[in-house]
């Protein structure tokens, strides 16, 4: 665990993480599992009564109050815990860095002078500054994994498809996720706990293979490089190979899918007027609808080799360690095109679980930039569809094993 990440009650925020306006709260039921809790929510997910605004301001003026509280909440509550906030969000999430909401960037209290990460932005930003107990946001390619690893905590990306996303707004359905954050890994796992579907197996009895993707952590820059390596010879874990292609395969394979899938979701309401969006979104969108079927379909065989490849690694009990990003967060001030450059990199890491419907749970661990000031390096745990618990589990022992 980062030995710098703060502790509850331990920081104020010059930039809240939390929407614009009054805050959204809700209180949990007396008693259950999570009681005494407080979380917070991305504005992603629907509370009844109220806006779901997705960080963009024309989004929310076509909205109306929500209906009915999406199923995570719900259930979040209905265990105990209190909602105490919707957190900002990169807008309609489509965001890696936490640059893109209209609502402003959240601070990392990790590395104030870097960005938090995106588009779960405002719940990792949140959680590090020990502002609530635990959040929830979404992750289609990337957007818990990054934050948790520039904040310096745990975040998981269930299995595509393990829980409900009823009442959160869709990005890319077909790789959309409800990922969650906390500061240390029980409380990572009590969430799992009401969020996932009971397992098919005792994970508690799983055996596991511990592997490392010696080819992605060469891949990464030379001081992120050398923290992933100590901490994989400290595990004992085995290199492997996890690129079934060129590394350049997992980005090119996995945007004509996402962008494709996000024209169909925002298309016809970005058509229907000028719209006011962030700077990069419009390119992004741009390219987004440019997307023809016959890319989609050149890049299906590509995803296909990438899932069979990593089926092979995996089997049933494999547990691959990959770099979340392969470099320090990128600072504040970064122009877009050094944003973007970061983006695309950080997609031969972050594009393998959307490919392949995998879960992928990310570990902090502890470093320090150039200047000595700490930094987010996350160290990610990959296994098979449905080996939920089994990473849950394991992110604890493997937290001891390091300190």
């Amino acid at each position: 665990m980062h030995p710098d990440a703060p502790t509850q009650g331990g920081t104020t925020l010059a930039d809240s993480p939390f929407v614009p306006g009054p805050r959204v709260q809700r209180e949990g039921a007396g008693s259950g599992p999570l009681a005494g809790l407080r979380f917070a929510a991305k504005d992603l997910y629907d509370v009844a009564g109220e806006v779901t605004r997705g960080g963009n301001a024309d989004w929310a003026a076509d909205a109306r109050p929500a209906l009915a509280t999406a199923w995570a909440i719900r259930r979040l509550l209905d265990s105990g815990a209190s909602l105490d906030g919707k957190t900002i969000t990169d807008e309609l999430a489509c965001g890696l860095l936490g640059n893109t909401s209209g609502d402003g960037m959240p601070v990392n209290p990790l590395s104030p002078t870097r960005v938090p990460g995106g588009s779960s932005s405002g719940s990792a930003s949140a959680v590090a500054a020990g502002l609530v107990d635990f959040a929830i946001g979404t992750d289609t390619g990337g957007s818990v994994r990054v934050p948790a690893a520039f904040c310096g905590l745990y975040g998981m990306r269930p299995t595509h498809g393990a829980i409900p996303l009823a009442g959160c707004l869709a990005l890319a359905p077909a790789f959309d996720t409800c990922g969650w954050f906390a500061r240390e890994p029980g409380l990572l796992a009590r969430v799992g706990d009401m969020l996932l579907p009971p397992p098919l197996h005792d994970p508690e009895a799983t055996p596991v293979r511990l592997l490392h993707a010696n080819d992605l952590f060469d891949l990464c820059v030379p001081p992120v490089a050398a923290t992933l390596h100590a901490a994989a010879a400290k595990l004992g874990s085995l290199p492997v190979d996890a690129c079934a292609g060129a590394p350049s395969d997992h980005p090119d394979a996995f945007w004509p899918f996402q962008g494709r899938q996000m024209w169909n979701t925002f298309g016809d309401w970005y058509h229907a007027r000028p719209r006011r969006m962030q700077p990069g979104n419009d390119a992004r969108f741009a390219a987004a609808a440019a997307i023809t079927a016959a890319q989609v379909q050149a890049a299906d065989p590509i995803r296909r080799r990438i899932a069979a490849h990593l089926g092979r690694l995996l089997g049933s009990d494999g547990v691959l360690l990959v770099p979340t990003t392969h470099d320090f967060a990128p600072a504040r001030d970064a122009t877009l095109d050094e944003l973007e450059a970061f983006r695309r990199n950080a997609h031969v890491n972050l594009a393998i679980a959307g490919l392949c419907g995998l879960p992928q749970l990310t570990v902090p661990l502890a470093a320090r930039d150039d200047q000595g000031r700490p930094v987010g390096v996350g160290l990610s745990l990959l296994s098979a569809r449905g080996n939920d618990r089994l990473l849950l589990r394991l992110a604890g022992e493997l937290a001891r094993s390091l300190d």
